[in-house]
């Protein structure tokens, strides 16, 4: 019994093994044309229906379809599976056939999320309609007859190779029509022509429907393109391929947001062609994915996309996408510009691409946020890039040993051997990094951009080196009416910058092609305690032919110089300088504010300044020159005198004084002269009030 029952037992372990799998090749041939027997795995058993066929042959596995009309069975062609199909011409043969298709590909009305389930490849030989028949339908009902009622069926089909073509001449292919998800390709050379193309149409449902054309396919309507007018996130994409069409509408003309979108990308010219209009409508996108874009550019008078006449209305997206990665590869092959011509090519005549209000605006804005990239707009879309500046930048001496400087200078190892063109690839707000030396061809120093400069140790670089520069810092200044600080600012962030000078002198700003007396608003700041510029006993011109030139040392650093003149020409008014923070100004032997021109200012705020002489408006010609003392521990020493003509003004601001008096006195000075019309002011008394009413004090002495 025992016994029996192990042998039992056994028997139900033992594997079962199955003698009806699937095989990996169907075949099929119009009726009368075998003996069909499953699982029609050869000519003499093949099936007389697609459908039979595709249903027996394994996941991945190979249908074969000899040349005929199957347009009368009973299912659509695309069983559960995966499954690639070939049309020969006859049994055996390896050349194309044709045959005659039913409506619908897609038959089933099973939700869906796996890419085995639900794709179709045709991968050789020609599809068609019957006369009869008007459109095709990737999913027109379910195998019992049914709608699929918006089922997210994801079905995929493919067209692949050059020997397969979609030929629906005269007749209409309806891209997701009752399904969610369908997704149509055409790829590697294969070809469709077809009247009129819709891409998710006719339902709400049939939503998501995607359309990609690759990899050296071609697709022609011949009379329109229609994506998704009452669906939502429908698209189609052009890679490496080409569309053509008569007209291409996206989206629906009424106000619902449909999130359609077109992209075309690539390497080839003109993928998009559109011979008489594009249409987006509300939130439509017309994507230009340049990812993939060659480096040279495209041909002259091609592009991406070509359209003889566009209508766009506001709420439309124009888009340059990829840049990134373009600019990356622009990068890796040291490629200075680049310049796509004609990226989107209007066929108007003659007049500038119009489009709805805003969209262009939104267009140059993205592309302006990737650096080295802008966009104009004409007749055509023009891309352009130039190299864009690094964020830090290396200088060395000429002649250091194992630096061969490098353009772009972003290592110790290719550093520049010149401050200025370091700096000129420097982006804004960005750092140059000197190391100890002298940099005798550097008589100019910095471009017209916000930059840092520091000399550091080269074999300390994190401790203050000391350099010998030119002697002019804003030399291809900019006018900067607006202010902009990202515009002509430069600052000393550390180590020692000893500027030798020209015979005259060291120019923080110097006029060039006819820049004089134009607003520079320029910033020129020496910060931090282990910073110093030095000018070696010359003088230091402030404000010496360009408006607007302010300079602060602050932050504990130090300038040591002879006579500073501020605002020394005409052309140079509103220009200044600012002692802040523990700044220091040292050695001067004289300082001039304003000799002749208006606006000029000298500030000492918690500073200390110590000069021979100051003078303001020295010429007396009313320019309403101000020297501000303020804070709480400033200094300002004058060993010989201190002079205001005109209107000018010496001016305490008692805003900050200390309310226990002052420990050091604010200004000393041998000889202190006013003439008529110039002026001693106190002013800031009400916030030393409010100060010593917050703190309880009576009184205050200073």
């Amino acid at each position: 019994m025992n016994k029996l029952m192990n042998i039992a037992m056994v028997a139900v372990l033992l594997p079962v093994v199955s003698f009806a799998d699937a095989p990996t090749n169907t075949y099929v041939v119009p009726a009368g044309g075998s003996t069909p027997t499953a699982p029609y795995d050869t000519w003499a058993t093949a099936a007389n229906e697609i459908r039979t066929a595709a249903d027996a042959v394994a996941t991945h596995g190979l249908v074969t379809i000899v040349s005929g009309d199957y347009s009368g069975e009973a299912k659509p062609m695309t069983p559960k599976q995966a499954v690639e199909m070939k049309i020969v011409d006859a049994v055996g043969s390896a050349d194309p056939g044709t045959i005659m298709a039913r409506s619908s590909l897609f038959g089933f009305n099973v939700p869906n999320t796996d890419p085995d389930c639900h794709a179709l490849t045709i991968s050789k030989g020609t599809i068609k309609l019957p006369t009869a028949t008007s459109n095709l339908f990737s999913d027109g009902a379910a195998d019992d007859g049914t709608s699929f009622s918006g089922a997210k069926t994801n079905f995929r089909m493919t067209f692949t190779g050059s020997e397969t073509l979609l030929d629906l001449s005269g007749k209409g292919f309806y891209c997701g029509y009752h399904a969610d998800g369908d997704r149509i390709r055409f790829s590697d050379n294969a070809k469709m022509t077809v009247k009129n193309l819709f891409i998710g149409m006719t339902s709400a449902v049939a939503k998501n429907t995607k359309v990609i054309v690759d990899s050296g396919a071609s697709v022609s309507a011949t009379e329109k393109t229609t994506i998704g007018d009452v669906t939502t996130g429908c698209s189609l994409t052009v890679s490496n391929a080409t569309f053509s069409t008569p007209t291409l509408t996206v989206g629906a003309t009424d106000t619902t947001v449909r999130n359609h979108r077109v992209t075309v990308c690539g390497s080839t010219d003109a993928t998009l062609k559109i011979s008489n209009t594009l249409t987006l409508c509300n939130d439509s996108t017309l994507e230009m994915n340049m990812s993939a874009a060659p480096l040279t550019g495209y041909s002259s008078g091609k592009g991406l996309v070509y359209a003889a006449n566009v209508s766009c209305n506001s709420n439309s997206t124009f888009q340059i996408t990829g840049l990134e990665t373009l600019a990356q590869r622009l990068e890796e092959a040291g490629q200075k510009t680049f310049s796509a011509y004609a990226l989107f090519k209007y066929g108007g005549t003659g007049a500038p691409l119009v489009i709805g209000d805003g969209t262009l605006a939104r267009l140059k804005e993205s592309v302006a946020a990737v650096p080295g990239f802008s966009v104009s707009v004409g007749t055509h879309i023009q891309l352009k890039w130039v190299w864009p500046p690094k964020p830090h930048t290396f200088v060395v001496p000429e002649g250091t040993e194992g630096v061969v400087p490098t353009e772009r200078y972003l290592t110790w190892a290719t550093a520049s051997t010149n401050i200025l063109l370091a700096v000129q690839q420097t982006a804004a707000n960005g750092l140059v990094t000197i190391t100890n030396g002298t940099y005798s061809a550097d008589a100019k120093l910095v471009d017209s951009r916000a930059v840092n400069l520091e000399v550091v140790d080269y074999e300390n670089p994190t401790g203050a080196g000391e350099a010998t520069v030119g002697y002019t810092f804003f030399w291809n200044a900019v006018a900067n009416p607006t202010d902009d600080p990202n515009v002509n600012s430069v600052t000393l962030a550390k180590g020692t910058f000893n500027c030798r000078g020209s015979n005259d002198g060291v120019f923080v700003d110097y006029a060039r092609n006819g820049s004089a007396g134009t607003m520079m608003n320029a910033r020129f700041t020496v910060a931090g305690e282990n910073t110093v510029l030095d000018t070696l006993t010359k003088p230091l011109y402030i404000g010496f032919m360009m408006k607007g030139i302010r300079a602060t040392v602050t932050d504990m650093a130090q300038l040591k110089t002879g006579t500073i003149y501020i605002g020394q020409s005409g052309n140079s008014g509103n220009s200044g300088l600012t002692v802040a923070n523990g700044g220091s100004v040292s050695n001067a032997s004289q300082i001039h504010v304003g000799e002749e021109c208006a606006g000029c200012y000298l500030t000492v705020s918690n500073g200390t300044l110590a000069s021979g002489s100051i003078s303001l408006d020295k010429t007396a010609q009313a320019h309403g020159v101000v020297a501000t003392i303020s804070g709480s521990n400033s200094v300002v020493t004058c060993s010989s005198s201190f002079t205001a003509t005109g209107n000018s003004k010496l001016r305490f601001n008692v805003a900050d004084a200390p309310l226990a008096g002052y420990v050091a006195v604010p200004l000393s000075v041998k000889s202190l002269n006013f003439a008529e019309g110039s002026a001693l002011e106190i002013v800031g008394a009400d916030g030393l009030l409010a100060r010593m009413a917050e703190a309880d004090v009576g009184y205050v002495k200073l």
